[in-house]
Formats: structure tokens, sequence, C-alpha cells
């Protein structure tokens, strides 16, 4: 019995011995050191004795209230252990070291340490709303690091992420912030050389779309119909495809241009023919029409065309060259010029399809008819191919007078004169006539002229008058060199044919009856077909030979068989 004491006594003495003999004692980390997430540390220890040497290693951030592990069981015969730093943070930092196979022989840090983490995120961090296309500061610390960083955005909660920027240094970065919308958004800094050295926001946060930017026209542009346009807005401020739409009435009704502009930031827009001073232009995303901008302010859509002379007040002669002056856009082609003798009721053509010269001003040349007494003139130009919507007409009226440089003295109205007499025609002129002149005369009031002379010189011309019978007789004296420039009678005056002469039989002859014989007239005291007639009773009856003779001057007569002394012809 005694015996089996002694050895249990001396086994535990043994043990004990041992025991004592055999320790752990941790060199580093051992208290006051700064630790960085992510970083490789040598833990060390020294130990006597003989130890198993298969070391469990734990670590404690709350000062040894608890413990986590770094490994188990780790076999170690040099008394290292190369150890990733956790991403955690902590100033109250431990590290402890068991025998794996020895519970008591055991150290730990002497004193706490630091873990820091290198990169921390600090905006944007969560709950922050920004807008695209706006700039914003990421910011970071970092302890640790190769100030190197790269930095990325993720707009689904971090299933993808999208690179900002890589190589950045400090611990701020400006960021222009990407046109999307979601409230899923997160910022991630990680370090360039050491890339577990990382940071994202703590929470979502959001980015809103930008506001759309609308930049031609933006208002008190002025516009020409027909022309081409561009108008322009920041594609930044844009994420889908653009409708275009405008308005002629500040915003009240609107026309859409396009659907689905490429977002380029320009469109070309052939500006319509509706004249406004009320004009705005609206920018919208596809995508979400409520994501728009409009015009500042109204622009003009002008009159395409603008006279300026002659434009009320002025006097112009007839026969005269004056110029016409108007301004309009260039993108017209064609124009028409107009006049007008009773304030715009009614329009006379001056010219069709004048080309448009290039400018922004042109000038046509008229000269005023002769024939115009007006005081409400107007001037007309149009748009030959919107003549009804593009024109404009002088402010106001003007007067036409006719030229007086030729003037018809006599017969001036109200004369009577027979036909074959001779009357002189007289005129009068001023410096502005050649002093070579035709003359014309009309028997229907004007309708229709007949030449009397041309090239005649001075200022009267004896004539010798046609036999004919009108009471709507004119004479018309007109400028030989410039024939626009002409003056007619008044008044009509009357021609009354001359007394007809029959020369034969006329008296005395002694005529064989059934025998034929020549009847003879002077045919100039004739203007129409000869009628013909005899009496065999001294004119107390006719009998009648013909009713169309030509005024020829002679009729072949068969003479009747009757006999008598008392024939007459007629």
């Amino acid at each position: 019995m005694k015996t089996k004491y002694y050895f249990l006594l001396i086994v535990f003495i043994l043990f004990s011995y041992i025991a004592k003999a055999q320790t752990v004692t941790i060199t580093q980390p051992n208290g006051g050191e700064v630790l960085y997430s992510c970083q490789t540390y040598t833990i060390k220890w020294s130990q006597t004795g003989s130890p198993s040497n298969y070391w469990n290693i734990d670590y404690s951030i709350n000062g040894g209230t608890t413990w986590a592990s770094v490994t188990t069981s780790y076999l170690a015969t040099n008394g290292q252990y190369v150890w990733t730093v956790p991403q955690v943070q902590s100033s109250t930092a431990l590290i402890r070291i068991t025998d794996a196979q020895h519970s008591t022989t055991t150290d730990q840090s002497n004193a706490a340490f630091t873990i820091n983490i290198p990169v921390t995120v600090t905006s944007p961090n969560g709950g922050e709303v920004w807008q695209g296309n706006t700039t914003h500061t990421i910011t970071w610390n970092a302890l640790g690091t190769s100030n190197s960083f790269k930095l990325e955005y993720t707009a689904d909660g971090g299933s993808t992420w999208n690179t900002i920027s890589s190589g950045v240094t400090g611990t701020s970065y400006s960021w222009l912030v990407p046109n999307i919308s979601s409230t899923l958004c997160q910022i991630r800094v990680t370090d360039n050389t050491t890339s577990c050295m990382t940071d994202v926001s703590n929470a979502n946060f959001t980015i809103n779309y930008a506001t759309p930017v609308l930049l031609t026209p933006n208002g008190g542009e002025v516009l020409q119909v027909n022309c081409g346009y561009n108008i322009t807005w920041d594609p930044n401020s844009y994420y889908s495809a653009v409708r275009l739409d405008y308005s002629t009435d500040n915003g009240t009704t609107w026309t859409n241009i396009t659907t689905g502009a490429s977002n380029n930031g320009s469109y070309s827009w052939v500006v319509p023919n509706t004249v406004s001073s009320q004009y705005i232009m609206k920018a919208s995303n596809s995508a979400n029409v409520n994501l728009n901008d409009v015009s500042n302010a109204t622009f003009t859509v002008a009159t395409p065309v603008t006279v300026t002379s002659p434009n009320g007040g002025e006097t112009w002669n007839g026969c005269s060259t004056y110029t016409i002056n108007f301004s309009k856009s260039t993108c017209i082609s064609y124009f028409n010029i107009y006049y007008s003798v009773d304030s715009g009721a009614t329009w006379n053509i001056i010219a069709s399809q004048l080309s448009n010269n290039g400018s922004t001003a042109q000038t046509v040349s008229w000269q005023v008819p002769n024939t115009i007494t007006s005081a409400k003139a107007l001037i007309k130009v149009a748009d030959y191919y919107n003549t009804t919507v593009n024109y404009d007409i002088s402010n106001a009226v003007f007067n036409i007078i006719p030229s007086t440089d030729v003037t018809v003295a006599s017969p001036n109205g109200g004369e009577s004169w027979v036909g074959l007499s001779t009357h002189t025609l007289t005129w009068t002129n001023l410096s502005g006539a050649s002093g070579q002149y035709s003359i014309y005369y009309s028997t229907d009031g004007g309708s229709s002229w007949n030449t009397i002379a041309t090239n005649v010189t001075g200022n009267a011309y004896i004539w010798t008058l046609p036999n004919i019978s009108s009471t709507q007789c004119q004479i018309k004296v007109m400028d030989y060199i410039n024939t626009c420039k002409y003056d007619v009678s008044n008044a009509n005056f009357t021609i009354t044919p001359a007394a007809p002469i029959l020369l034969a039989p006329n008296g005395g002859e002694v005529l064989q009856q059934s025998c034929t014989y020549n009847i003879t007239w002077n045919s100039s005291t004739f203007y129409s077909s000869v009628r013909l007639d005899y009496s065999s009773d001294n004119g107390v009856s006719w009998t009648n030979i013909t009713t169309g003779a030509s005024n020829n001057g002679s009729y072949s007569w068969a003479v009747p068989s009757l006999v008598s002394s008392q024939y007459q012809s007629k």
C-alpha cells in the first residue's frame, strides 16, 4: 500500500516539475502597438521547457472579455505566426497563446494594443440623396495604406461595381455623379497595393436623375421661318433618347418635333411657318417625359419678309422707276411682288417667282404704270410658295400720280368733227419727254387704237380724219422713245361721216333701156358698203338696185326698160 502511494507521489512531483519547467511568453504584440486591418503581422513568443509546439492563438478586441480564434493546434517551433489582422477597430486588443496540449502553458499581451481599419469611407456613408450630373466629394480616412486608391460605385447594393478612378491619392475625390436613378448606391475605396484594405459605405445612398438642361433656343432668339436651326442640349443631363416639342403660345399648347432624337446634344429643326413671339422649346427624356427642360424665356419666329419702302406717305410718278426694298429670310427661295391701288382690296403682279439673292435685304426696280391715279397704293412682298401666310405689306398707303410729260391739248373731249376733214392735233410736253411722238386714235373709248403717225416731232400734227361715225373717239399721244409716257383725250369727241358723193349718173345723161351703165361714186365719202336705188318719178318713189355694193366706187347697172325723163339715182 505504501509502495503505491509513493509511486503516485513521485508521478505528481514529476508532473509538477515538468509543468513548472514549461512556459510561453508573448513578445509581440505586447502592448501599445498600432496594427492595421488586413496587414500581415508576425505574432512572436518565447518558450521554455518542452511544450508540445502545437499552439492555439486567440485575439480579443475588448480587453480580454471575449476571445476569437486566430488558429488552433498550429505547429510552430520558432515562436512565430504570421497573422492577417482582421477588419476590426479596437484600442483594447490583446493576443493570447496557449499550448494546445497543455492549457496551463499560456500567455497574453502584457497590455492592450490598437487595431485600426486602414480605409474608412466617410462620405457618402448612407442616406444621402445626390443628383446625377452634379459634383460631390467622396471622402475617406486612410491609415497605414499605400496612399493610392481605387474608387468604385455600385447602383445595385453591391452586386456589381463600376470604376470611378484608379490611382487616386489623398483622402478625397471630386466626383461627377453619373446620371442614373437608384436608391441602392454605395461607394467603395480600396488601397491599390493591398486590395483587402477596403471599405464600403455603411448604408445605401440615393442618386436621382439630373435635371435636363436645354441650351438653345433658350429665350430671346429671333428665328426665320423655313430656316434650319440647331436645337441643342447638354447630353450629360439626359439619360435616354430625347423628345422635342415646341409651343407657339408660351406653353398653352405643344407640337411634337420628334419623340426619339439621339442624345448627342443637337437636333436640326426646320423652323415652321407660324409667326409668333411666344415660342418656347421643351426637351424631355423620352423614357420619362416628366424629366424635361423648357426655354427660360420666349423666342420669336419672325415674319419672313418685311417691306421697308415704300412704307407709307411717298408719292411716286407714273413712268418713273422706283426701288422696292424689303428684308427677308434667306431660307425662302422665291418671292412675288404686288401692288394695290385700292388699299389692298385687289392686287396686281409686279414680279413673279423672284429669286432670293441670298442676303437679308433685297431690292426690285419697278417702273410705275402711267395709267394709275391713286392715294391708296400699297406694295406687298410674299413667299412664292406660301403667299397667304408669309408676306408683308407697306405699313401705310402712298400716292401714285400719272406722268404729265406728255399732255393732249386737242381734241380733249366734246369736239364734233366730220370725217375726211382736216384738223390739227396738239399736245404739250415737259422736259422729261424725248420730243418724238407716236399718235393714235380710238373709236371705241380707248379699247383699241389705230395708228395715225409715228416718230413725229414738235407739238402738232395735221390729221385728215377717217370717214367714220363714232361718238367715242379719243386721241393718244405717246413718247416715241419711252412708250410709258403718253396722254389721252380727257373725254370722248365725235366724228360724223362725210357727205356721200354720187358721181354718175348725176343729171342730164340719156341712158338706153336694157343697156349696162356704170354707176360711180366717190368711195372716200362712204364708210361702208353702198346701197343703190333709182327713181323714175323724180324721187317720189324709189326702186332698190342693191343693198350692199362693195365700196370700190363703181357698180355695173342694167338700165330698166321703163322709159322716163324723171330718173334719179341714189
